[in-house]
């Protein structure tokens, strides 16, 4: 009997309506099953639909949106950093603070501590060193010296304490120099060495011409490391006639067999306390704390801020610091290129970063390991990139004279490409492909107005390009790890080394002191050398000229010897016998002069030892 207050299901009422066999002949009209289009109905209807709508519905991507997190590896040991040290006393927020307090203070103290030895307490026989780049010359190109080499005195009796920076054994001369009839361009810049092939008196007997690359040859010589770099003392030597070519210390010197007014070499015995850089030993203290603060903070702000922050001053003061001949100014220079970047980096983590590092201590180690070290090696771009990857320019002309880098490019361009596609792919399975399409629209907009501006050239510097590219790596997969990372890294390189450079420079910016103007060149004729071969006249003739020449500078074994007015003309220069009685060598180059300015060189034509000349060949300086 049922329970009071309760009532049956009558029998003639059904609950629930099941399904039973029907047949065409018990069916209503409205209730037809649905009769599959065919083939050709179905291509008919699609036809019917825009194509625009077609690609807007499929832009659009799954209904709903898929979520692309990565599934992390070993979960249930992911945290074990974070359950080792969060316990007892550290699982209250105040002592967590104090900790974090603690952290900082000793990361900033051995900082400071490594940096004090590394750059400020460095001596040479008791004197402060004079702080060098390591494409710190004596003499400059072609007419920058002045008529004889005026500008570039003394040549003799003078000699000066110095100290290079490590890693100067891979800087290339990137504008062609002229070291007698050979073209000099994307090698280091050293011209002579050792007279003997003796390692044990390399040092004593080294000279260099003294538009060397001063701490190349330092290398070259024996007396700094690539590694750590050093200090020492050159002395002008003067004049030499002749500059031999060796291979030390994996630099290959350039040989110059004519006479040039100024040469250096080094002194040994010299006192060098504090000298060594200590970049290295500072790199492991940065990745020692940089990797505690991914294991251990859980506040993606705090660890954000905290790793860029050391990632920062480590490029501007220790790994890739910019040149300056006080190294207090480092500081300042520090200073003033990081508040800027310290605003960049807060759109950068409200835009990119809070989205991708949001994941639970079960992604701990894989966040540390994907983004952390991709970080490091876009920061330490000079040494890791920079070196397998031969582009430092991306001018036409450059690409041309730089060895491989149009394949270089192409293999890069070719990788962005597969890399956009799949990044493409993963935002289109979360619903977001057409806001981002808009976005990068707009960037690319942009950057085409800018590069149609007249009179100026579009430049797409490292943290230019982190800061393009670091929208489209707002997702949580791996690959988006590595690249965020990475784009963040060069970010810090480019912003903490070079400064904010302006997206859009003159061509007169991007040639530089030691570029090529491609100016209009005289051309050199048969000079007239008498039976004697005491002295050579040399001629030119003019060719179709701009309208700004004024005149031509001659550049006689690499100096600037004359500017004489007007489009041709000639001049005599007497030549020097060697002590074993033969003429010497002649290298002339000649150029245009006006307006203030001077214009490019001629490669150079040779006057052999028996009077015999050779017309330059093509090419300019």
């Amino acid at each position: 009997m049922p329970p009071p207050h309760s009532q049956s299901i009558p029998p003639s009422i059904n609950v629930e309506r099941t399904s039973t066999p029907s047949t065409t002949s018990q069916l209503q009209p409205h209730d037809a099953p649905e009769t599959p289009l065919s083939p050709t109905e179905f291509h008919q209807a699609r036809n019917r639909t825009p194509i625009h709508m077609i690609v807007w519905r499929w832009m659009q991507g799954p209904n709903p949106p898929r979520d692309v997190t990565f599934t992390p590896l070993f979960a249930e040991y992911q945290d074990l950093p974070l359950r080792l040290l969060y316990r007892g006393r550290l699982k209250q927020r105040r002592w967590q603070l104090g900790l974090l307090i603690i952290f900082w203070f000793v990361w900033l103290t051995t900082f400071i501590t490594v940096i004090h030895n590394s750059r400020f307490i460095s001596k040479v026989n008791g004197q402060d060193p004079y702080f060098l780049s390591c494409t710190s010359v004596l003499w400059s190109k072609n007419h920058l010296c002045g008529i004889d080499g005026e500008y570039c005195r003394p040549f003799v009796n003078s000699t000066i304490p110095f100290r290079c920076p490590a890693g100067c054994l891979g800087t290339n001369a990137l504008n062609p120099r002229a070291v007698g009839e050979q073209i000099v361009a994307y090698r280091p810049l050293v011209i002579g060495g050792p007279f003997g092939n003796s390692n044990d008196r390399l040092l004593e007997d080294a000279v260099y011409r003294s538009d060397s690359f001063i701490c190349s040859a330092a290398i070259h010589s024996g007396l700094i490391s690539n590694r750590y770099g050093g200090c020492g003392i050159f002395s002008l030597a003067g004049s030499q006639s002749y500059f031999p070519s060796s291979k030390h210390h994996g630099i290959s010197s350039i040989m110059f067999d004519a006479t040039f007014p100024s040469s250096f070499n080094f002194l040994s015995g010299v006192n060098t306390p504090h000298c060594h850089d200590l970049r290295w030993h500072l790199l492991a203290v940065s990745l020692v704390f940089t990797i505690l603060s991914s294991l251990f903070i859980t506040s993606i702000p705090i660890f954000f801020a905290s790793v860029f922050t050391g990632t920062f001053f480590h490029v501007g003061l220790a790994s890739d610091p910019p040149f300056t001949t006080n190294p207090y100014e480092l500081i300042s220079i520090s200073l003033s290129r990081f508040l800027p970047a310290a605003f960049c980096a807060f759109v950068i983590y409200k835009y990119a970063v809070t989205y991708t590092l949001s994941l639970t201590p079960q992604y701990t180690v894989e966040k540390t390991l994907y983004w952390l070290t991709c970080l490091w090696i876009g920061a330490l771009n000079n040494i890791t990139l920079d070196p397998i990857i031969p582009i430092y320019r991306l001018t036409g002309r450059d690409l041309r004279q730089q060895p491989n880098a149009i394949t270089a490019l192409v293999i890069v361009v070719l990788i962005l490409l597969v890399i956009v596609l799949v990044q493409a792919h993963f935002f289109r399975q979360t619903g977001r492909m057409p806001k981002y399409l808009l976005a990068y629209f707009s960037f690319g907009a942009g950057l085409s107005l800018l590069a149609a501006i007249p009179g100026s050239a579009l430049r797409i510097h490292h943290y230019i390009l982190a800061l393009l590219l670091l929208p489209g790596t707002r997702l949580r997969n791996r690959a988006s790890l590595f690249y965020q990372g990475l784009l963040v890294g060069l970010f810090i390189n480019g912003t903490a080394r070079w400064g904010f450079a302006g997206i859009i420079e003159t061509p007169e910016s991007l040639r530089g002191r030691n570029g090529l103007y491609f100016s209009t060149l005289p051309r050199l004729v048969t000079p007239e050398i008498p039976p004697a071969g005491n002295n050579v006249t040399f001629f030119w003739e003019d060719v179709t000229t701009r309208g700004w020449e004024e005149g031509v500078s001659v550049v006689i074994n690499d100096v600037e010897r004359f500017r004489i007015d007007g489009a041709s003309g000639a001049v005599t220069w007497n030549r020097t016998k060697l002590a074993e009685g033969a003429w010497e060598k002649v290298y002339v180059r000649v150029g245009y002069w006006g307006t203030g300015e001077m214009g490019d060189y001629t490669a150079a034509g040779v006057v052999e030892e028996d009077g015999t000349w050779r017309a330059p060949g093509s090419g300019r300086t």
